[in-house]
């Protein structure tokens, strides 16, 4: 072959040879190296990566709980004091036209919880559903008719029992 009709070598990784001492400093002229030589580098090390998964309130990682989707923390705030304040007053109306709150100040407290939920705009209609239904369970009788019928029925199924029961006799 001749060499007139040969390639020119490839320039595919001469740039290696050129960067090939900027990609990785020098051990002594590297930060992290020398901080691992000495106790208080390893000391001061482990504060810095443990802080990056440790959020200033002491917990880790990931949203907060009751953090909802698409609010910021003082969006959520200024949403729960207003809906606590709704829910106190709704629980005081509740009580004037007659339904059963609780006396004790926890099941109140409970209650007022509930409603709350139930008045909070970011929450999902679950939940809204579930705090619902619980604040109906409590404050709410059921109506008395159906228990009258149930026990007329039971009483009935009882004495009918006891008259067979004479038959026999």
């Amino acid at each position: 072959m001749d060499e007139a009709n040969q390639k020119p070598p490839s320039k595919r990784n001469t740039h290696r040879d050129k960067h090939k001492n900027m990609a990785r400093p020098e051990r002594e002229k590297n930060l992290f190296v020398r901080m691992q030589e000495t106790e208080e580098g390893r000391l001061l090390w482990k504060i810095w990566t443990d802080r990056r998964f440790i959020k200033p309130n002491g917990k880790g990682p990931g949203r907060p709980a009751g953090s909802i989707n698409g609010y910021t923390g003082t969006e959520v705030r200024k949403m729960r004091a207003i809906a606590k304040d709704e829910a106190k007053r709704m629980v005081r109306i509740m009580e004037k036209k007659g339904f059963e709150i609780p006396e004790n100040e926890y099941a109140r407290e409970a209650i007022e919880a509930a409603v709350e939920t139930m008045r909070m705009e970011a929450i999902s209609p679950k939940d809204k559903l579930t705090a619902a239904r619980l604040v109906l369970d409590f404050t709410k009788s059921k109506p008395a008719a159906q228990t009258e019928v149930t026990v007329k029925k039971a009483e009935d199924f009882l004495a009918e029992i006891a008259k067979d029961l004479d038959k026999e006799e």
